[in-house]
């Protein structure tokens, strides 16, 4: 039986149906949202559609008209809703963000100095594009064995170990 907007309204807790996979889920708390339930390639997958607070009943039916439509296009809302989430950004980039963030807590020259040396030793030019997954071991093995020759350049090891 479709749903009414009093029925929304007095809803108790549990699952309430209105048609064609358009379900109102209430939590014991009292939270309502509005569920579209659908089946893309043999794999069913509830899609959440909104609070019924802020959706309303119909509201909640043009919306779920519309994406069912896009599904049977091809369209897939949970895994876009998942790639739209992964939002990788590139070594430099969030290195450079970093930079920003404590930069401002730095005495001295130390702001300009840290940057630099990441832009000398671990911003290829073959790795300056890529996202941090491809580059963290790939950098971290570099800056490990250029810090240990700069360390032993120095002399810092040999009175590390004395």
């Amino acid at each position: 039986m479709a749903l009414t907007v009093l029925k929304v309204k007095n809803a108790k807790p549990g699952r309430h149906v209105d048609g064609r996979g358009l379900c109102l889920v209430v939590k014991p708390s009292g939270a309502r949202t509005w569920v579209l339930r659908m089946q893309l390639k043999g794999h069913r997958r509830d899609y959440g559609l909104g609070s019924a607070h802020d959706v309303s009943l119909g509201d909640a039916r043009t919306a779920a008209a519309e994406l069912r439509r896009r599904v049977r296009d091809g369209f897939d809302p949970v895994a876009e809703r998942r790639k739209a989430r992964k939002v990788i950004p590139t070594f430099e980039a969030a290195t450079r963000t970093c930079h920003e963030t404590l930069g401002d807590g730095w005495k001295g020259g130390h702001h300009t100095r840290w940057l630099s040396g990441f832009e000398r030793h671990l911003f290829p030019a073959s790795a300056r594009n890529r996202s941090i997954r491809w580059t963290a071991l790939a950098s971290s093995r570099r800056s490990l064995r250029f810090g240990w020759r700069y360390r032993k350049r120095r002399g810092d090891c040999s009175s590390a170990s004395a």
